[in-house]
């Protein structure tokens, strides 16, 4: 059985986390065009669980544990 755990975020707590980052693969210039072409979960998909990443890692992770 598998489940698709959906991080959750919204464009401004992305974009901040991104900015702290060095190095990191993925341009900040592309986040914009990554939440165009984002396709967010329907109410009729199963074995979706969505996880808010607005809290501490610890807490996403536990989420994502529990899930």
């Amino acid at each position: 059985h598998v489940h698709f755990l959906w991080l959750d975020g919204d464009y401004e707590t992305i974009l901040a986390r991104m900015q702290r980052r060095a190095g990191h693969f993925m341009p900040v210039a592309l986040l914009k065009s990554q939440f165009e072409a984002l396709e967010r979960p329907q109410a009729d998909e199963q074995d979706i669980v969505r996880i808010d990443i607005n809290h501490d890692i610890a807490n996403v992770t536990e989420q994502c544990r529990q899930a």
